[in-house]
């Protein structure tokens, strides 16, 4: 039995813009745990939550291109209530459990 990731990626950042899609080496910061996740023997199962389609298109499309055979990735679309400055991980976590 394999276990599941979590990737939050809020695009709502006020210090640094977009920082979760700003690049390192030609790969987007928040698909970093995405690569993690590929190279474990543990998981199986990803869950990228954001409050932006974008974010979320980048990511499908990242997997998509990386072409990882064990890892199914799960797209989940989080609600602006759970997206603002003062909601926490866990909050946007039990969005992602309750769905």
């Amino acid at each position: 039995m394999g276990h599941i990731a979590v990737t939050l990626a809020r695009s709502g950042s006020k210090e640094v813009r977009d920082k979760n899609i700003l690049n390192i080496k030609n790969i987007a910061v928040s698909h970093f745990p995405m690569l993690a996740a590929a190279n474990s023997s543990g998981i199986n199962h990803l869950i990228y939550s954001s409050d932006s389609t974008r974010y979320l298109e980048l990511a499908q499309k990242f997997y998509d291109q990386q072409n990882f055979k064990h890892l199914k990735l799960e797209l989940h679309l989080r609600s602006s209530k759970n997206s603002s400055d003062r909601a926490g991980s866990w909050d946007a976590i039990k969005e992602i459990v309750e769905d």
